[in-house]
């Protein structure tokens, strides 16, 4: 009887760990809208924009290739976080390896909502294929994104 009731109360608090199906994966923080291109900026109600071409691949002749500039525009929006906390934005190969990283901090004001440009310089591509712009806010990854680059032309 008593090896039961020590059961039944370890069997109670372990069930009390356990979090809700779902809370686990709960994130704090919504990509509202993500663009890449030669230049970005804003609207007048604040939303992001490109105002030159939008970038979704790149078609290189060699590689390594060196990219000078382009930039990013990520529209981010939060149920219940609010103020300035840190802002993450790498571009990454498939195995997480980090070729770029931009830090700083961003305001989510009181509407718990920001628009955030991302300047992207000397970006160096060792070889074409599929890549990711991975943001994080507060060491939370809230965003993952593929960009492709491509070689160009006949054989190598």
């Amino acid at each position: 009887m008593r090896v039961l009731s020590v059961l039944v109360v370890l069997g109670v608090l372990l069930a009390g760990l356990r979090a809700e199906p779902g809370e686990a994966r709960k994130k704090s923080f919504k990509v509202v809208s993500f663009i890449t291109a030669e230049e970005v900026g804003f609207d007048r109600a604040g939303r992001c924009v490109a105002k030159k071409r939008v970038l979704k691949a790149w078609r290189m002749k060699d590689y390594p290739a060196k990219i000078e500039h382009f930039e990013s525009c990520v529209t981010l929006s939060s149920p219940d976080k609010r103020g300035r906390m840190d802002f993450n934005a790498s571009i990454v190969a498939t195995d997480d390896t980090t070729l770029l990283e931009v830090d700083g901090r961003i305001d989510l004001g009181s509407q718990g909502r920001v628009s955030q440009q991302i300047a992207w310089d000397d970006l160096e591509v060792l070889q074409a294929g599929k890549y990711f712009i991975v943001l994080t806010v507060d060491e939370e990854e809230v965003g993952r994104f593929p960009i492709y680059f491509e070689k160009t032309g006949r054989g190598r």
